[in-house]
C-alpha cells in the first residue's frame, strides 16, 4: 500500500494530466470540458496537499478552504492574497463542475480562460507547498 506522500505525488500528477486536457479542450474551443477539466486540475492539486498532510480528505469537491486552515493550523503561511485566490478558484470551479459536463450552462471562452489561470495558478501553488510537507 502506498504511504501518503506516494499518494499525494500521485494525485498531483493527475491533476498535471487534467490541467494538460483543460487546455487541450480550450484550445478546441471546447469551453465547458475545458471548465471540468480545470475544476478537476484543482481538486486533484489540493486534495493532494491533504493526503500529503495526513489530514482527512472531505468528500466534496470544494476544498480551498479546508486545505488553507490546515497548512496555517502547522505553520505554513500562505498569503492572504493567495488564499483568497484558492478559495475562490475551488469554490466557482465546484459549483461550475457538473453544469459544465451535463451541458445545464453553456459558457463561454472568458469563463474557460479564467479557470485554466485558475487552475495553473492553483497547481503552481500545491506543487510548491507539496515540497513543505
Amino acid at each position: 500500500m502506498a504511504d501518503n506522500f506516494s499518494t499525494a505525488q500521485a494525485l498531483m500528477r493527475e491533476a498535471q494530466n487534467c490541467l494538460t486536457e483543460a487546455k487541450r479542450y480550450f484550445a478546441e474551443g471546447d469551453w465547458n470540458f475545458a471548465i471540468r477539466r480545470a475544476q478537476e486540475c484543482v481538486e486533484l492539486a489540493l486534495k493532494s496537499l491533504l493526503k500529503a498532510g495526513g489530514w482527512e480528505i472531505p468528500k466534496r469537491h470544494d476544498v480551498g478552504a479546508v486545505v488553507i486552515e490546515q497548512l496555517r493550523a502547522v505553520n505554513i503561511p500562505v498569503e492572504a492574497e493567495t488564499a483568497a485566490k484558492i478559495v475562490n478558484a475551488s469554490e466557482r470551479l465546484a459549483q461550475q463542475r457538473a453544469p459544465a459536463f451535463y451541458w445545464e450552462v453553456t459558457f463561454t471562452y472568458d469563463d474557460a480562460q479564467l479557470a485554466i489561470e485558475d487552475a495553473e495558478f492553483v497547481l503552481a501553488w500545491a506543487k510548491e507547498i507539496l515540497q513543505q510537507l
